[in-house]
């Protein structure tokens, strides 16, 4: 695999849990995505070993939200942490620090 595609690969399955748990929606937004991503490498061709399409998709879908849910609470943890906005006016331009601290 290319070096160029692990971080594509975190982002594009990562990211949107990380998102979602910073941003205080419900876990149930991290296990919707990884049941769509099991649909998803299911419906795009893998299979379990000696296993149908259910069994393998169900399979899928645990694998992904081995991943996705330790993620999401991850991003709560970062959403839980007080942003010291002060900071940022020595570390970052002015219209970093508005988007951060809204203001």
């Amino acid at each position: 695999m290319p070096r160029i595609a692990l971080p594509f690969l975190f982002v594009l399955n990562a990211g949107p849990s990380i998102y979602w748990g910073y941003g205080d929606a419900g876990v149930q937004a991290a296990l919707l995505w990884s049941a769509g991503m099991g649909i998803f490498v299911v419906l795009a061709g893998w299979r379990a070993a000696r296993k149908g399409l259910f069994s393998s998709a169900v399979q899928a879908m645990c694998i992904a939200a081995v991943v996705n849910l330790p993620v999401y609470f991850a991003g709560r943890f970062l959403g839980l942490l007080p942003l010291d906005c002060s900071r940022l006016d020595s570390l970052f331009e002015t219209a970093i620090k508005q988007i951060a601290c809204g203001g």
